[in-house]
């Protein structure tokens, strides 16, 4: 579904109400939209005015491309159909939710959360932000923790998972470095090529972990939304919804949402708090030292959505600052973790 679209007719059909109920009605681009356009469609129904947010099929060739590959808007669609209401994670509602066949058409139509504020991956989270956000990835993982029905729905699996020769992901490699030439230094080349070089033996790794879990898949500050009162987060974007560790999620935003000093001064505590929290919920057979240990090895994560989704999403300004920022806090994250370890 495209934004011409978006009419007094298609609202009237989706909130059951006469059309000649429907009025003023307009949609203001929300956020830079990388993979799909969103939109704010403010109208007035009956007198009273009202907004709802939708997420549209992208404008753009190479995003729609990608998300059919990736089966990104069809994740989308059916984590919220499928899964969130099972959830006690904070999500938007959501009033509509469709995709076609081709898994290229969609929209999904959800409350409108503002206030509430978006986090910035240009800057830093807060330890309160970071906190939050922490405890709604712990949830979406305590309550899918080593669940084997998640096997049953074919729309999870993963590229990784699927069998075949490893492809090889060095060329999205050398595509970020022909378009960001400030990282073709070695600092960053050498781990950054010793990683893409086994990308797809960690990729099948990550998905075949022990313990395994539901997670976001791209949980980072800019894909969260904390009320400003209390910096209580939503979490939004579940375009990338996959089974796997659920240190993905966890290393993936601690490693994107702080420079590297901040990083380093509560990357323990934050993993400390969220392992406590597994504990308390009786999850008992996953240690601190393996919770680490996972930990260090993911940060690998990182580097690949930063990397991958520069080359593969439509470019902006925005998003050439937030990828190259994102890739060089994991390259910080794996030297001081030493996490080319974990790739043999």
């Amino acid at each position: 579904m495209r934004v011409t679209e978006v009419n007094s007719t298609w609202l009237a059909g989706l909130l059951e109400l006469p059309e000649n109920h429907i009025a003023d009605v307009t949609a203001t681009p929300v956020g830079t939209g990388q993979v799909a356009d969103t939109y704010r469609v403010a109208f007035t129904a009956g007198g009273t005015p009202r907004s709802l947010i939708a997420k549209l099929t992208s404008e753009d060739e190479v995003s729609r491309a990608t998300s059919a590959n990736l089966l990104t808007y069809l994740r989308e669609v059916r984590f919220y159909s499928e899964i969130a209401p099972m959830l006690s994670v904070n999500v938007p509602t959501c009033h509509h939710a469709e995709v076609d066949d081709t898994g290229v058409d969609f929209a999904l139509v959800m409350g409108d959360l503002a206030p509430a504020v978006q986090g910035d991956q240009l800057g830093s989270s807060t330890l309160a932000q970071a906190r939050a956000a922490l405890d709604q990835a712990g949830r979406l993982h305590r309550e899918t923790w080593n669940r084997g029905d998640l096997s049953s729905l074919g729309w999870l699996a993963t590229p990784q998972e699927a069998e075949g020769e490893a492809p090889d992901y060095q060329p999205l490699l050398d595509e970020y470095l022909r378009r960001y030439p400030q990282h073709d230094t070695e600092e960053f080349t050498l781990p950054a090529r010793a990683f893409f070089a086994r990308a797809e033996t960690y990729r099948r790794r990550a998905a075949n972990a022990t313990p395994r879990a539901l997670v976001h898949g791209d949980f980072r500050l800019d894909n969260l939304l904390f009320d400003p009162g209390t910096d209580t987060a939503t979490v939004v974007d579940w375009q990338t919804a996959q089974a796997g560790s659920p240190m993905i999620d966890v290393a993936y935003f601690i490693t994107t949402s702080f420079p590297p000093a901040a990083r380093r001064l509560h990357e323990t505590d934050l993993l400390r708090s969220y392992h406590q929290d597994l504990v308390a919920a009786g999850i008992t057979d996953y240690s601190f030292e393996q919770c680490w240990q996972d930990y260090q090895c993911h940060v690998w994560f990182s580097l690949w959505m930063a990397v991958v989704s520069a080359v593969l999403v439509k470019r902006t300004d925005r998003g050439d600052a937030m990828f190259t920022t994102m890739a060089s806090r994991a390259i910080a994250a794996a030297r001081d973790h030493d996490s080319v370890r974990f790739l043999d």
